[in-house]
């Protein structure tokens, strides 16, 4: 059961990124094409998309990684996750916007989990 649970909110986590990321411009309150930090460093929008897109398609490939190896019974699901949770915040804090922080707080009980080793039915 808890295998089960882990491998959605894993997969489900990796999959919601895909949609956010992807949408065009303008098609609601947040622009995924706009980086508060990256216009603060005085960088080029143009760019600030691509990278927004490359680390969110990593995000959920890694989160896809880590969902797979863990209904697989593989133990290094751990490494996925946590190279997942760790883009997926700084995609979040880079691209800040309010309504993130679901997905923030989520990425953070992911390393938290890892760090603790919960569950310990996975490792």
């Amino acid at each position: 059961m808890i295998t089960s649970l882990v491998v959605a909110a894993l997969l489900l986590h990796g999959l919601v990124h895909l949609p956010v990321w992807l949408a065009p411009s303008g098609a609601g309150s947040f622009d995924p094409r706009r980086s508060w930090a990256l216009h603060a460093a005085g960088l080029p929008q143009a760019r600030a998309g691509a990278a927004a897109v490359l680390l969110a398609c990593t995000t959920a490939a890694l989160y896809g990684i880590a969902g797979s190896a863990v209904l697989a019974g593989l133990t290094d699901w751990a490494t996925a996750a946590v190279g997942a949770a760790l883009i997926g915040v700084v995609l979040k804090t880079f691209w800040f916007n309010r309504w993130l922080v679901v997905g923030l707080l989520l990425d953070v009980g992911v390393l938290v989990a890892v760090a603790t080793g919960w569950p310990g039915s996975l490792y």
